[in-house]
């Protein structure tokens, strides 16, 4: 590995540790609760309306530090396969046709922008997208943050519970990186994406929020 990729790495994985704070906190702040058994479908959240979970993500994100669309563009794909990972097991053991819907939206349109994003990457800096895996600290830290793995969802007791549970503080971490862009990045194509993230996840994070309070 070169010294920049290594340098880039490196800064990488700091911007996925400032993000995952972030996320830990406004969790044990309050704006949600949880706790997750491993691999027994166990979860408590705390009742709380959506709007409680958007002001608490929007205030976080005010204090969040800017990102470059390097950074974005490798953190998103990595971020965005994990959730597709999620999605794609919950699809195959869920049980619940709405929350099925909606993790099929979310493998539609994440898979849609992890290629655009790769291309977008591809063309700016003449390759690929870094790979993460598990020895990467701030991605194994993000992937092992409350178990949000495929492995979770399908080894739950209850898969689609599972998903809402984890996928609902996994949307916030994208908004936040979103959020974070905008202010990194004079490329309006990265800016408008950013933007769509950031209207997409927050209207599917009030839709899980939905869910989790009917079941």
């Amino acid at each position: 590995m070169s010294c920049h990729h290594e340098r880039r790495r490196i800064e990488m994985s700091n911007k996925w540790m400032a993000v995952i704070g972030a996320v830990v906190a406004l969790l044990v702040g309050g704006a949600i609760g949880w706790t997750i058994g491993a691999n027994t479908g166990g979860d408590h959240m705390m009742d709380g309306d959506s709007m409680a979970m958007m002001d608490g993500v929007s205030e976080t994100r005010h204090g969040m530090m800017a990102m470059d669309q390097e950074e974005f563009l490798a953190m998103m794909v990595a971020h965005h396969q994990m959730a597709v990972d999620m999605a794609e097991a919950e699809v195959q053991a869920g049980s619940a046709p709405k929350v099925k819907a909606l993790a099929r939206r979310v493998i539609t349109a994440q898979q849609a922008e992890i290629t655009q994003m790769s291309s977008w990457y591809r063309a700016l800096y003449g390759e690929d997208v870094p790979e993460y895996d598990a020895d990467d600290h701030g991605m194994a830290a993000m992937m092992g943050m409350a178990g949000m793995t495929a492995e979770a969802v399908s080894g739950a007791a209850n898969p689609a519970q599972a998903f809402l549970r984890m996928m609902i503080p996994h949307h916030a971490g994208a908004i936040m990186m979103a959020d974070m862009v905008l202010n990194g990045t004079p490329n309006a194509d990265v800016k408008k994406l950013a933007e769509t993230i950031i209207a997409d996840q927050s209207a599917e994070i009030a839709e899980m929020q939905e869910m989790r309070t009917a079941s």
